[in-house]
């Protein structure tokens, strides 16, 4: 973590509009995908000067709910596709990730 909080600043210092933190299979599951962008934001501290965003892989079914987690953390862009067509076993679907944020506005209201 020490490590991706030094090279985030260094990006974002050197001018990187848009940092992008990927959610890969073999890492991460949604709690802990949505601690590290938390703990990102909290510890980058130009974080402010660029775009969170997540690109995140369908190889175990995380994909959505890995984006979500980074919504519910701070991120202000999602990498998707549409049905979740992509590389290896596919990315994170848009129509799913739009369900869901709007199903739960819905519950908030």
């Amino acid at each position: 973590m020490d490590f991706l909080v030094e090279i985030s600043e260094a990006v974002i210092d050197a001018g990187a509009p848009h940092r992008e933190f990927s959610g890969y299979c073999w890492i991460l599951h949604s709690p802990n995908y949505g601690r590290m962008i938390r703990n990102l934001r909290s510890r980058v501290k130009n974080i402010d000067r660029a775009t969170i965003s997540t690109h995140c892989h369908n190889d175990l079914g995380l994909a959505v709910a890995n984006s979500l987690a980074g919504i519910q953390n701070g991120v202000r862009q999602v990498e998707c596709t549409i049905n979740g067509i992509g590389e290896r076993a596919g990315n994170a679907a848009l129509e799913e990730i739009v369900m869901a944020l709007q199903v739960r506005l819905q519950a908030s209201v």
